[in-house]
């Protein structure tokens, strides 16, 4: 241990038969200000204290941008889920009617008329409909014999709800 610590010295003093009235002592330093009455803030060293009352706290706009799009995107889903489930602004094939009509018998050889009727039982529009039939292997275009008939592609346009 070092010789000159305040601890060895008042050792040697008191073993040197000195009394403790001749002992210097250092006077205690004035109170200088009163005790906080509560802990401050270690990051805000500028606050008063750390025990406010609690207030409303504001959301940081990241935070916000968060929070609106989670509303926005379960908004969503609750209204694709109900126009699905409700049925009442579907587009489906089920509600488009095809009727084909003709004679029931032709001689070999003679020309085949049908008529197809295409209805549309659904609530909007069908627009750029295309008629597509195909014919069986064989099958001669009446105005040409020498002229294979695959198919014929006719465009119908729009067919608006209800209509035929």
């Amino acid at each position: 241990m070092p010789n000159n610590d305040a601890l060895e010295r008042l050792s040697k003093q008191l073993d040197a038969g000195k009394s403790m009235e001749d002992v210097r002592r250092s006077a205690l330093s004035p109170k200088s200000s009163p005790a906080p009455a509560a802990w401050r803030d270690v990051k805000a060293p500028q606050a008063e204290t750390a025990l406010a009352v609690p207030g409303k706290r504001r959301m940081s706009p990241l935070a916000l941008l968060f929070v609106g799009s989670a509303v926005f995107f379960i908004v969503a889903i609750a209204i694709a889920a109900l126009l699905f489930f409700s049925g009442s602004n579907v587009i489906s094939t089920k509600n488009v009617d095809v009727a084909v009509s003709g004679p029931a018998v032709v001689d070999a050889g003679q020309t085949l008329s049908l008529q197809v009727v295409v209805t549309n039982r659904n609530s909007v529009p069908i627009e750029l409909a295309d008629l597509v039939i195909g014919f069986p292997p064989n099958t001669r275009s009446d105005a040409d014999v020498s002229v294979e008939l695959p198919r014929i592609r006719e465009s119908l346009g729009t067919v608006n709800p209800g209509e035929s």
